[in-house]
């Protein structure tokens, strides 16, 4: 399931088509996530204060004025132990790290730095930047600053329990099925109507044709479980709520 500095587009992953649904939740959750900042502080190197991740990008890119470096990692440990505390302190210390690294082309040091955790390979690779928690500077910033995403640290707590008579198991498979369906349905109005260099009419017809058959594919999830329409809108909502990863073909 993204709040954007004025001159941080590098920063920032790009995301795909959603519902408008799951979109406008996903983009309003950013605004609130990212008022929950803080600015990196001097941690003892305490091994019991950092979780343990894979890095899965640390990438880095030099220019006369910026010289950036970018990180994604995977936290490993198991969602019961993780804690904002710990994410704080283990992107201090990757921070750290990299702010202090020397022998660029143009600079002493990075000038811009973006690090974000995510709590599994399948969200860090969505494309729909369900990052947990983020460290990021720009070069005109004087310090860097943490966030959080809210819903990743609400699912840390999620109960694997029955809802709507639907088991969490079912659940899942009926957001995937959902995703999926929403994926086709665009794909499938795109190919009949395509956008480049469509008309009004033609951004019309094509949104109309992709609720429609986006609806048909809903309608099929709704009788291959015996749930209701009710039920289904309910488990995206869950979905988007609990930070759920969006499955790849």
């Amino acid at each position: 399931m993204e709040q954007k500095h004025p001159n941080m587009k590098l920063l920032y992953p790009q995301k795909s088509q959603l519902t408008k649904a799951i979109a406008f939740l996903l983009f309003s959750q950013f605004f609130i996530n990212c008022g929950n900042q803080n600015t990196p502080k001097n941690l003892p190197e305490d091994p019991k204060n950092l979780l343990h991740y894979t890095i899965l990008e640390d990438t880095l890119t030099q220019m006369p004025s910026k010289v950036q470096i970018m990180t994604t990692i995977v936290i490993n440990d198991p969602k019961d132990s993780i804690t904002a505390a710990k994410l704080e302190n283990t992107l201090n210390h990757l921070y750290n790290e990299r702010i202090n690294r020397t022998g660029f082309e143009y600079l002493d040091h990075p000038n811009s730095i973006g690090i974000y955790a995510y709590l599994s390979k399948e969200r860090a690779e969505s494309g729909f930047g369900q990052w947990i928690a983020m460290i990021a500077k720009m070069p005109m910033d004087s310090v860097a600053q943490v966030s959080f995403n809210q819903a990743g640290l609400h699912s840390l707590k999620e109960k694997e329990i029955t809802k709507w008579n639907v088991s969490y198991m079912k659940r899942q498979q009926i957001w995937e099925r959902m995703i999926f369906a929403d994926r086709e349905a665009n794909a499938e109005a795109e190919n009949s109507i395509p956008l480049n260099g469509a008309t009004e009419a033609d951004l019309g017809r094509n949104a109309r044709l992709s609720y429609r058959l986006k609806t048909e594919k809903e309608t099929k999830i709704i009788r291959d479980y015996r749930i209701s329409k009710d039920v289904l809108d309910s488990i995206e909502m869950e979905g988007v709520g609990c930070d759920w990863g969006f499955p790849r073909k």
